[in-house]
């Protein structure tokens, strides 16, 4: 399978990924829609696996914390079975005639690392989603910066192919740094299997690392000892108390608000420290007189506060305006668009639109019909071009 492909009624533009067990393409369908094209072999164990995995997930109910899953197709006839799905933002932005998409992983590696209150947002929306999988008797069993992909500027869950439930996990899966130890007390075939490797997905975030390096700070910054006790408690959780949580009470450790001022006598952690010594230092700031009677920082107060959208990879992501900027409109363009803002419906990009402009596929939903009026100034000056 390869680029220019034609399979039912999608176009294979380009590869742009690799999943678990099959590689992802970027697809156009036949009235236009951009989607991420999934096709995996179903000759041997692993395509079996992840056929049921898609079965499970398409179980669950909708949430826009979860990955949306539009066409599941069985060839019988060809042993491979494809899916389609939501495509990830272009991390490239609108201007770019390439598409990469828009993963955490990327994100460090142009950002080096999010600060408090970006990972906590971020760790926010994950778990939205993570909890639906989990109260349905799912594991995603692979959460790593790579898996998280950012659709219309919010952070999703992505590579299903792992997925399981407690009858289909016969065997252990994950990357190395984000699953735990063969001998550890967390059960394969435990949610908290997630919950291990969400500890380590704070823990890149927050240090700029991988997950191989777990705890290896070089030293704390000041935003994250004044700002990220809970992420701090949550990142030092042992196996053993990873092992008797749900998804709930790991939800319940993280703090919506920044956490307290700390006093100077508490400032003693700015250096690499042992576990021992990391939890001994936690256990005493929980308890500190001090940190109980300080003030709570508000969001706006201290400027390392930055919501996650704010980081500057994420501003270059396409939108809807950035992509109708650049195209050669028609007057039977120009017709359409009015139609459909008229009625609600979908915009499709045009079917000559180049891979730099896949992110930016136009949907105008349920727009009155008042905008026609400014919506006709806007395109005659394209028009003109």
């Amino acid at each position: 399978m390869k680029p220019n492909d034609q399979i039912n009624n999608y176009t294979l533009l380009c590869e742009c990924g690799k999943g678990s067990f099959g590689k992802v393409f970027l697809a156009q369908r036949d009235d236009g829609k951009y989607v991420a094209f999934k096709v995996v072999s179903l000759l041997g164990d692993a395509g079996e696996r992840e056929l049921q995995a898609i079965e499970s997930y398409r179980k669950c109910p909708l949430c826009e914390s979860l990955l949306e899953i539009f066409d599941f197709v069985i060839q019988e006839d060809e042993d491979r079975f494809y899916y389609t799905m939501e495509l990830a933002d272009n991390i490239l932005g609108a201007n770019s005639k390439d598409y990469v998409p828009c993963t955490l992983e990327a994100i460090l590696k142009e950002q080096k690392k999010l600060n408090v209150a970006q990972t906590r947002e971020l760790v926010y929306h994950l778990l939205e989603g993570l909890s639906i999988l989990h109260k349905n008797k799912l594991v995603h069993r692979d959460i790593k910066p790579a898996n998280i992909v950012w659709i219309n500027g919010r952070p999703k869950l992505g590579d299903i192919g792992l997925l399981a439930n407690d009858q289909s996990m016969t065997f252990r899966a994950g990357s190395d740094g984000y699953m735990p130890s063969a001998d550890s007390p967390i059960s394969r075939n435990s949610t908290a299997v997630d919950l291990f490797a969400m500890t380590r997905l704070i823990f890149c975030c927050l240090s700029g690392k991988t997950a191989q390096n777990y705890m290896d700070f070089e030293e704390w910054s000041d935003d994250l000892k004044n700002n990220g006790k809970d992420l701090l408690k949550i990142m030092m959780k042992s196996d053993e108390e990873l092992a008797s949580m749900d998804i709930d009470g790991f939800k319940a450790l993280i703090k919506p608000k920044a956490a307290p001022y700390m006093s100077a006598t508490t400032k003693c952690c700015s250096t690499i420290m042992s576990f021992k010594k990391t939890r001994d230092y936690l256990d005493s700031i929980s308890h500190s007189e001090s940190v109980c009677k300080a003030d709570t920082i508000s969001q706006d107060d201290s400027s390392a506060q930055c919501a996650l959208s704010e980081l500057s990879c994420l501003s270059k992501l396409s939108s809807a305006d950035s992509w109708l900027s650049k195209q050669k409109l028609t007057k039977k363009d120009f017709l359409k668009i009015a139609a459909a803002m008229a009625t609600g419906a979908t915009i499709a990009p045009a079917a000559t639109a180049t891979v730099g402009t896949i992110a930016g596929t136009v949907a105008i939903l349920g727009a009155p019909l008042a905008l026609l009026a400014g919506g006709g100034i806007l395109l005659s000056k394209y028009l003109k071009k």
